[in-house]
């Protein structure tokens, strides 16, 4: 190690707001997925008016099928990990489009309130989403302190382009 450079104790590590912004997005998710998070009511059929919770895990496992009916909400989870990866790496840039473009398709969840769900018990059942759960907005929330992990975050390592440039001007001086 040059006598220069810094080490980083945990203390440093902590107070890193990029590294914060990743373990409350995390911790965020993790509690979305075990709380509720859509309220769908059947809009038409036999049971018209009933509705149930949604809690965050099943819509984790099932999410994904909601391309057959044209809702695309779920696919916000696949930025969000590409997100949480390279945050984690420190690369700011496309942590922050990866959180961007992750909030911007869970919008697409909304598209719920008037869009029905295809019921499975008969084709004439369906279900309508009425009310949004916390576990929805801590979803989305950890979709935001990506990008403001990203905006916050500040670089670890120095930019080595500039300290070779920085170095051989250095060295250029003393020659002349």
């Amino acid at each position: 190690m040059v006598s220069g450079e810094k080490k980083l104790s945990i203390r440093d590590l902590i107070r890193t707001p990029r590294l914060i912004c990743l373990f409350l997005s995390l911790l965020f998710y993790v509690i979305a997925i075990v709380t509720p998070s859509l309220y769908l009511e059947r809009n038409r059929g036999e049971f018209q008016g009933l509705g149930s919770w949604s809690f965050g895990a099943n819509l984790l496992i099932i999410g994904w099928l909601g391309i057959l009916c044209g809702q695309y909400g779920w696919f916000a989870n696949l930025p969000l990990v590409v997100g949480w990866l390279t945050l984690s790496l420190n690369r700011r840039i496309v942590a922050g489009l990866c959180g961007a473009i992750s909030v911007a398709v869970s919008l697409h969840t909304l598209e719920l309130f008037r869009t029905p769900i295809p019921g499975v018990e008969s084709r004439y059942d369906s279900e309508i989403l009425k009310a949004l759960g916390v576990g929805y907005y801590l979803w989305v929330l950890s979709m935001v302190l990506v990008v403001l992990g990203a905006i916050l975050g500040k670089s670890s390592e120095p930019n080595k382009a500039v300290n070779r440039r920085h170095l051989s001007h250095r060295v250029n001086s003393k020659t002349d």
